[in-house]
């Protein structure tokens, strides 16, 4: 029967016999999410999953009779109540996107979670204690044991007491839940994390279920699907994999070499992305600023230690960002000879301290200095006020007045060094 039959046909009053089927199935929906939400149960996406598909013809139906305002016409002309009908609706809405969740049963099972928190409370103080007496988990732990999801993300740092939660959930699993051992495969990334899990889960709680790391799965699935063994290589495998690689396709030719250099001293460490400062100087509190000349052993500087007078050689070269190594990195190789942050022989106004331009580069009788600025061209910059900012441009403008020509360029691809040349001697 067409929409337009089903919208238009006449019922008489109190006939429960000639219900159309389409306002039954939309009952029997919301009889259905009623019973996921008095359930003393957490509710996993794949335990409503099923409704979509089930009722999706209904939905269509009756959102398309809502959107064409005939709704109302349809509920008078069957005597049955919009309210059921508009109930249907709202649910089916809030779980057709699995993504998300449903608002619906994030709300019970956030319910659900904090009565059983307080219900097992006396089963998940003890739940560890055959491994150890002293183990007491947290509310956020216990949060973890509770949770019933179809996939769960944990982020916690080292020493959170992730292989204490993994137990503890294992063993939730197995006594609440009613799950076969055998049914869970508890995977780790260590050996050594495998041997913590097993501890104290197959020894101490002696629950048999399988507990291996990433490696040892896939062989074992790969052993399960396929009659030829497979041989498991070692360090050396790679190690020789590469070697041949760089020897048969980069060393024989020099402008791969060239690049790949660059790439391993301009990237070795991985530039900070975000926008969060506090992460952004703490990256630099543990960045490596070493630049490719001190790395291949070629550094070597003497400088006068003030308190003893004597003469000592630095054979490290470390700079102050990682924007300054890549430039002395390209100075490198490019067989241009530098000194870092060698003193300015000129005066600078209102100069409190010496100025030391990042890199100092001769050549003959002609002296350049190069000078790093953490801005963009236009002068922006993402950690620091337009007042910092304005104060440092009337800085950079002291210096450059006292240059004879003055070059701004994107450096290797970023718009974050500003760089000016100070060159005295002959054109």
């Amino acid at each position: 029967m067409g929409l337009f039959a089903k919208l238009f046909r006449r019922k008489s009053a109190g006939d429960q016999s000639n219900i159309p089927n389409e306002y039954r199935m939309a009952i029997a929906c919301n009889q259905e999410s009623e019973e996921l939400m008095t359930a003393d149960k957490y509710i996993a996406r794949s335990d409503y999953r099923y409704l979509l598909d089930k009722y999706i013809d209904i939905y269509t139906f009756f959102d398309s009779a809502k959107k064409a305002k005939t709704l109302s016409y349809y509920c008078k002309q069957n005597h049955v109540q919009d309210a059921e009908i508009n109930k249907f609706l709202c649910f089916y809405e809030d779980i057709v996107d699995l993504k998300k969740g449903s608002s619906i049963f994030q709300e019970h099972n956030e319910s659900y979670i904090a009565d059983h928190l307080l219900s097992e409370k006396n089963y998940l103080d003890r739940i560890l204690y055959e491994v150890d007496p002293n183990i007491l988990l947290d509310d956020e732990q216990r949060k973890v044991v509770l949770s019933d999801e179809d996939y769960t993300l944990i982020i916690a740092g080292a020493g959170a007491g992730k292989t204490t939660t993994v137990a503890a959930k294992v063993r939730y699993l197995v006594e609440r839940r009613h799950i076969d051992p055998k049914q869970i495969l508890v995977i780790s990334f260590t050996n050594k994390a495998v041997g913590e899990l097993k501890e104290r889960i197959n020894d101490g709680l002696l629950i048999p279920c399988p507990i291996t790391t990433f490696h040892s799965a896939g062989y074992a699935i790969l052993r399960k699907q396929e009659d030829n063994k497979k041989k498991i290589v070692g360090d050396g495998f790679l190690y020789n994999a590469v070697n041949n690689y760089l020897k048969g396709n980069i060393l024989e030719q020099p402008d791969l070499v060239d690049k790949l250099i660059m790439f391993f001293g301009s990237y070795f460490d991985a530039p900070y992305e975000g926008d969060d400062i506090n992460l952004f100087f703490n990256y630099i509190s543990k960045a490596n600023f070493s630049t490719l000349k001190s790395n291949v052993n070629e550094y070597n500087a003497q400088i006068i230690d003030r308190r003893t007078n004597k003469i000592t050689t630095i054979t490290n070269e470390v700079l102050r960002s990682e924007q300054e190594v890549r430039i002395a990195n390209f100075l490198y190789l490019n067989q241009i000879d530098y000194s870092y942050e060698e003193i300015y022989p000129y005066h600078i106004l209102k100069a409190k301290k010496p100025y030391t331009p990042d890199f100092c580069i001769r050549q003959g009788e002609k002296i350049a200095y190069i000078e790093h600025f953490g801005i963009t061209e236009s002068g922006q910059h993402s950690f620091y006020s337009i007042e910092e900012l304005n104060k440092y441009k009337r800085e950079i403008q002291d210096k450059i007045k006292n240059t004879e020509r003055r070059l701004y360029i994107p450096f290797l691809g970023t718009m974050t060094a500003v760089i000016f040349l100070n060159i005295y001697g002959n054109n």
